[in-house]
Order: structure tokens, then C-alpha cells, then sequence
């Protein structure tokens, strides 16, 4: 009897400890799942948007138009200015060939003055053929010192050393007694040339156009017309050319050249902050149900004149707006279906498929857990500003 009973104490025993073991596994477990937690915070990389739209501009709204939304209430002015401006050709000088220059004393040992027409030939011992520029009258048995020659031919050839020059025109006889010597070289066989390219005429007209426009706006704010507090916008005036000339055509040579011009200008009259709105608004649509606007700049917002009629007092206006969108908290992005049961490894892999996203902190609780918990109500994604 007394060693059943030991027998019996020892199973009771047993039991207990099973029973306690099991007991604070599943203490251990409840407590797991009751405070297990797991906090994403996320950093998000905006994505840039953007919308482009026609929009028209009236002088007056009907209240069906005010309330669409589509439409600007503005007016046009007009004014004509004009200018000139002079541009350095900012082209480097390239050696291109141009006729070589010089002087030569002329030489008569005949008892007759010896006329000698412009465009006379003279001739060197190798063969290289001047010509006088001027006509000149050597005295008989006399000298003409410094007369002007140039080669016939343009380049390199024509750059000589000095001297002595043969009269093709003149008899055999005539030759031995009436020439040429010159005593220092003849040069500007080759000369740096800037040459005026295309560009740097459109170049110069955008320039001179933009200083037009410039002083049409200042001339617009003093137009009586302009209403009291409206503003006078630059991408709002458009122009036509009147009249323009330029003193080069593309290929010309010249160190400098001047273009003038003559224009009408019309500015497009409206409140700017009413179109940022309608282009805010029209992204805003464009956007995904799970995506929201993050920043914008009104400087991000620009437009130019499309087309106006002054008379009627009407313009179209084409427009681009860009601003930063981000993905809202409720974006299937952080759907923590995705993240349940997670380590860290995991949770960054699977948040660096998305572009959206800038970078991941993760913070589990307590220390000791390693994963997110089985149950996303113990997960919670935060978005950091």
C-alpha cells in the first residue's frame, strides 16, 4: 500500500508540472499575442505629375460658364514698340583665303613717261601675278615709289618676299627698262574671317525680341486701360512682328551686325491665381483613387498665348502644370496583409518594389520579437512627414 501511494504521488506529479508547463506556454502566448507589436514607419519618395490643358479666356462669363470652372475671366490690351540692337559676332575667326597686299617702287629708265592703267600685271620671277590697283604715270627716266599692288590670285600664294616684277603688258625692249622692285613682303594672303551663321541670327532675334517684349509690358502697365489691381503677367503677352531687318544674311562675314524690329503686342489680362487653381484641380482628377498631392510650386505652373482675338477680346491660353504626388495610407501599397508574420529582411524587400517608397524603419515590440505579429491589427504603418 504505502508504495502505490508513492507511485500515485509521483504521477500527480507529473501531471502538475505538464499542466504548469503547459500553462505558461500558453501564458506566454497570450501574452505574445496581446502585446506583440509592430510599427512601420515609412518615408516616401514623391513622384512628379503633371497636366497639360487648354483654357480659354473671356471678357465676360455667362453664370453656367463661372460655375463650370473651364474658363478665365480676362481682357487683352495691345501696344507697338520698336528697337535695335548691335550684336559682336561670337564666333570664332577661321583663316580663310583673301588677296594679298603690298607696295613696289616702280622703275622708268626710258626717255618717255610710261602710263600704266589700273589692273596692270606685274609679274614675279616665279611666276606669281600681281596687279596694279591704281593708275599711275611714271616720270621718264624717274621712280614711283609706293604704289599700291594685290595679288590675283586669293590665298597663301600671294604672301611674297620681296621682289622684282616684270611688265607682261610691255614689249620684250620695254620690259628691261620700266619694272617693279618691291622691298618688304606683301601679306593678308590668309585672313581670320567670323562668318554669321543662321543661329546667330535667330540668337540675336530672340534676344531683341525678348528686350521688345520687355518694354511692351513696361508700356502696358501704364496703359490707361489696365484695371486697378490687375497684374501684367510675362508668359501672358504674345507678339507680332511688324517690320525686321538685319544688316547680314547667314554666311556673311562681319565682326558685328545689327538687327531691328518692329512689333505688336497684345497681353492676355487674368487673375493668375485663378488658373492655378483650375490646374491644381485638373491634376488633382488625373490622379489615382490612392494617390494625393504632396507639394507644389506656382512657379511650376506656365503657359503660353495659344491664340487671341483682340477685337473680340477672347484667347486661349495652353498650360502646364507639374506638382509632387504621393500614395495616400490607404493605397493596397501598405495593406499589412502583405507584411504579417515578417522579419525585417522581408518587410524592406517587400516595400523596395514600390518606387513611392523612400526608405523603412521598423521597430518591434517587445525586444525579443523578430517578426511582424499573424494579426495585422497589431501592425501599424506610419507615413513620416
Amino acid at each position: 500500500m504505502k508504495f502505490s501511494t508513492i507511485q500515485t504521488t509521483k504521477i500527480y506529479r507529473k501531471i502538475l508540472i505538464i499542466f504548469g508547463i503547459i500553462t505558461i506556454i500558453i501564458i506566454v502566448l497570450i501574452f505574445y499575442f496581446a502585446f506583440s507589436k509592430t510599427v512601420v514607419y515609412i518615408s516616401l519618395n514623391p513622384q512628379e505629375k503633371s497636366t497639360s490643358f487648354n483654357i480659354d479666356v473671356k471678357k465676360e462669363l455667362t453664370d453656367q460658364e463661372k460655375s463650370s470652372g473651364n474658363l478665365l475671366v480676362g481682357y487683352i490690351l495691345k501696344t507697338t514698340v520698336s528697337g535695335q540692337k548691335t550684336f559682336e559676332n561670337p564666333n570664332k575667326g577661321e583663316e580663310v583665303p583673301a588677296q594679298a597686299t603690298g607696295t613696289v617702287t616702280i622703275y622708268n629708265n626710258f626717255t618717255k613717261v610710261q602710263p600704266l592703267a589700273a589692273t596692270t600685271r606685274l609679274l614675279t620671277p616665279e611666276n606669281v601675278l600681281f596687279h596694279i590697283k591704281n593708275r599711275v604715270d611714271v616720270p621718264a627716266n624717274s621712280k614711283l615709289e609706293n604704289v599700291e599692288i594685290y595679288a590675283d590670285l586669293a590665298g597663301s600664294s600671294g604672301n611674297i618676299g620681296p621682289s622684282k616684277f616684270t611688265i607682261p603688258g610691255l614689249s620684250k625692249e620695254l620690259q628691261e627698262k620700266i619694272y617693279a622692285e618691291s622691298t618688304a613682303p606683301t601679306t593678308g594672303g590668309l585672313k581670320s574671317a567670323k562668318v554669321v551663321t543662321a543661329e546667330n541670327i535667330s540668337q540675336a532675334r530672340v534676344e531683341l525680341i525678348n528686350d521688345l517684349q520687355t518694354n511692351a509690358k513696361v508700356e502696358l502697365e501704364k496703359s490707361s486701360n489696365l484695371k486697378t489691381g490687375d497684374k501684367i503677367f510675362e508668359q501672358a503677352i504674345t507678339r507680332v512682328i511688324l517690320e525686321e531687318k538685319s544688316t547680314v544674311e547667314p554666311g556673311q562675314e562681319a565682326a558685328s551686325f545689327n538687327i531691328s524690329m518692329k512689333i505688336n503686342a497684345f497681353a492676355v489680362i487674368f487673375n493668375e491665381d485663378d488658373l492655378l487653381n483650375v490646374s491644381l484641380q485638373k491634376l488633382k482628377d488625373e490622379l489615382s483613387a490612392d494617390q494625393q498631392l504632396k507639394n507644389y510650386d506656382k512657379k511650376d505652373l506656365t503657359y503660353t498665348v495659344e491664340n487671341f482675338n483682340f477685337d473680340n477680346q477672347t484667347a486661349t491660353l495652353k498650360v502646364k502644370f507639374s506638382a509632387s504626388a504621393v500614395p495616400k495610407l490607404s493605397s493596397p501599397i501598405f495593406d499589412r496583409e502583405n507584411i504579417v508574420n515578417k522579419d525585417t529582411q522581408e518587410i524592406n524587400a517587400y516595400f523596395s518594389n514600390y518606387e513611392q517608397i523612400k526608405s523603412v524603419e521598423i521597430k518591434f515590440s517587445p525586444f525579443w520579437v523578430r517578426r511582424a505579429p499573424s494579426l495585422k491589427d497589431h501592425i501599424e504603418i506610419k507615413i513620416k512627414e
